[in-house]
């Protein structure tokens, strides 16, 4: 079972992911965007909540050559929208 803070940086980093639409998300640029939103968030937090997205099928990732870029998928889009 995913605490309350848990599920509460899961559905900002799908936000963040939602606002972009078909486009890919740097790592680092989730990271920042998702920190505006939840105070005082641990990058073990971000780490956890995006590696459990991930693993759900909610979350996919490329490697480039300047890093992980991440993407909301069908599945993610679905969570995001049944949580609001």
């Amino acid at each position: 079972m995913i605490s309350e803070r848990e599920s509460l940086i899961q559905q900002k980093i799908l936000q963040a992911l939602a606002e972009c639409g078909d486009y890919l998300l740097l790592d680092a640029h989730l990271v920042d965007a998702v920190s505006l939103k939840v105070p005082q968030m641990r990058k073990g937090e971000f780490d956890d909540a995006l590696r459990y997205l991930d693993s759900h099928g909610r979350v996919r990732s490329i490697r480039s050559e300047r890093g992980e870029k991440w993407g909301i998928t069908d599945a993610g889009r679905m969570a995001l929208q049944n949580n609001e």
